[in-house]
């Protein structure tokens, strides 16, 4: 005859250790049911992945969070030269990846790169963020950067891809190029200042980075360019973080991309 069954305080305790982790289980598998396939949710920040684009929505999270986290959601390899700490708030909604990074990177310098697939198709591969962008300054609402319009897509772009123990011999010091560049201060009306290139040397290296005769140089970087020689000082003391430059020209012209390997 089987007497009753007794268990130990500590098998009851067992017990009911796993009747809680269990209902946790299953309150974790319903919120992860109830959340949208491709949803990472953190801090204030909800970005989803969706057939018919991106949806974003930040409430005060620092900027640097939103772009790793967007990264990590679209495989989009992330070069940062400096900390992105600024609260930001936004809330997009079926966006691409290039407006969602036109529109959160609107006060920074920044260039996003492409693939060609063998399908002849250009998809993003990687972003670059070198610095903020004087001429584009986003709005702020209770001390937030808020996400603004984005400018004027500038599409995929060919690569200037350079030498960088070439490019760091060529621009170490602008005494040397002082002579391969003549060019005056520029101020247009709508009161951005820059530099007018009236002439650039035959053999200069400045032409083999793409530069010519009336090219109108805004900023480096996003570093602002008043004379030769402070664009020269620019070109030479360029982030090791990401070796890459950015070349900000006036609307005639795109930006120069330089990438240095």
């Amino acid at each position: 005859m089987n007497g009753p069954i007794r268990r130990s305080p500590g098998e009851s305790g067992r017990r009911g250790f796993r009747a809680e982790a269990l209902g946790a289980a299953v309150l974790l598998v319903a919120i992860v049911c109830i959340l949208p396939w491709g949803t990472a949710r953190a801090n204030g920040l909800s970005i989803a992945v969706r057939d018919s684009g991106l949806d974003i929505e930040s409430r005060e999270t620092a900027l640097v969070v939103i772009l790793r986290t967007l990264a990590e959601k679209t495989g989009l390899s992330l070069s940062l030269a400096k900390p992105l700490t600024e609260p930001l708030s936004c809330d997009l909604r079926e966006v691409t990846l290039e407006e969602a990074v036109r529109r959160l990177l609107a006060g920074h310098n920044h260039a996003l790169t492409y693939r060609k697939t063998p399908a002849g198709r250009f998809l993003p591969e990687r972003l670059i963020v070198v610095g903020t962008d004087p001429s584009r300054q986003p709005s702020s609402t209770g001390g937030a950067a808020t996400a603004g319009a984005p400018p004027a897509p500038e599409g995929p772009h060919p690569n200037i891809s350079l030498k960088l123990a070439w490019f760091r011999e060529q621009f170490n010091g602008e005494e040397r190029l002082s002579g391969h560049l003549a060019a005056t201060f520029f101020y247009d009306a709508a009161g951005t200042g820059g530099i007018l290139i009236t002439d650039i040397a035959e053999g200069s290296p400045l032409r083999q980075i793409g530069l010519s005769a009336g090219d109108v140089i805004r900023n480096v970087n996003g570093k602002a360019v008043t004379s030769a020689r402070e664009f020269l000082q620019h070109l030479g003391s360029l982030p090791a973080a990401v070796n890459f430059a950015r070349i900000e020209r006036d609307g005639k012209a795109p930006p120069l991309y330089l990438y240095l390997e």
